[in-house]
């Protein structure tokens, strides 16, 4: 092919699907909240920009929402501080919700059940710290290394540590050498709950 069809082949192709992309709609009042500006997504879920702050769900939510087709909240940013499931979830948290845990990414360091969770201000493309809904963490990272359950795990935003639903340590990678019953594991080796 020459170059020239190549190139037309090539716009063709950005000009559908530009014009195949849901279209955002303005000043839309869905289930009680204005969204500033909306738009359906492909699998029918609800992008909304809130105008204001606004009541969902019984939540305070402000700036970005994604909702379910029935305006259930499946993810946006907290409106206000809120204990959720035994957790406090600050103002500007952007939340998901799923069917056995929910994520947060949190606008910046808090102590949760005595670890220190990392933050950040990038919102819903933020470290993300899940918990389960019996108020337990599910996965974490931490600011720096830290021994949870006689185990040195490494922390920083690249170390993900997991735990059971009773808070029970299931993985981490080691902060150093070390021995845990009677198998030997060196530092930064991946460490799993037998």
């Amino acid at each position: 092919m020459t170059r020239r069809v190549c190139v037309a082949l090539c716009l063709f192709f950005i000009l559908v699907a530009a014009f195949s992309m849901p279209k955002w709609e303005t000043d839309k009042t869905i289930n009680g909240v204005t969204c500033e500006k909306s738009r359906v997504t492909s699998s029918g879920k609800i992008i909304c920009k809130l105008s204001k702050k606004g009541k969902i769900g019984g939540y305070c939510y402000k700036d970005w929402v994604h909702l379910e087709r029935d305006y259930s909240v499946v993810a946006g940013y907290r409106g206000e501080s809120v204990y959720f499931h035994g957790i406090w979830i600050p103002e500007n948290t952007w939340i998901e919700y799923h069917k056995e845990y929910f994520s947060c990414s949190f606008p910046y360091m808090l102590n949760i059940h005595g670890y220190s969770l990392s933050g950040s201000r990038l919102g819903s493309e933020g470290i993300r710290h899940s918990f389960y809904y019996n108020g337990e963490i599910k996965t974490m990272y931490s600011n720096s290394d830290l021994c949870i359950q006689g185990v040195p795990c490494k922390g920083g935003s690249s170390n993900l540590i997991s735990f059971d639903d009773s808070g029970v340590l299931e993985s981490c990678t080691l902060s150093k050498n070390v021995q845990i019953g009677s198998f030997y594991f060196k530092k930064y080796d991946k460490y799993t709950k037998e």
